[in-house]
């Protein structure tokens, strides 16, 4: 699988100087979970559907410059979701699993998990607004 990008910043006063290579992340990641409908996948692995992609890249589109310091590889399951990782420079870590009808996710600090979330609706707009609500909040308290 390609690198997609890893950018740190040392502090979030910087965010603003790095406009252009932000907007070159999300576009290198929404190319890569495109890039997911050609793989072949192995036996007993269900690909992403049209709308698991199409789900991520709406979640990509919601997330700030900010929340895309340092994202790896986006990554496929057995279970045909996809996920996406996001560290800071202390090796915090927000991993985002994005399905058909829910996405989930977890925060860890040093080690251990301190936020949870699963289930979180995408099917109806007003669940998908609630939804990326409570993302941005639990990733302003992580940042």
């Amino acid at each position: 699988m390609k690198s997609v990008c890893v950018l740190v910043v040392e502090n979030k006063r910087k965010i603003n100087n790095y406009g252009i290579k932000f907007k070159w992340v999300r576009e290198k990641l929404i190319d890569e979970v495109n890039s997911f409908k050609d793989v072949n996948h192995g036996l007993g692995e269900h690909p992403p559907s049209e709308k698991t992609i199409e789900n991520t890249i709406k979640v990509v589109g919601e997330l700030t410059d900010g929340d895309l310091l340092n994202v790896t590889d986006p990554s496929t399951t057995p279970y045909g979701t996809i996920v996406l990782d996001f560290e800071t420079e202390k090796s915090e870590l927000l991993s985002l699993e994005i399905g058909v009808k829910t996405m989930g996710y977890f925060i860890e600090v040093n080690g251990q998990d301190v936020v949870f979330r699963d289930n979180l609706h995408l099917i109806s707009e007003k669940d998908y607004n609630t939804s990326i609500k409570t993302l941005k909040k639990d990733i302003e308290l992580w940042v």
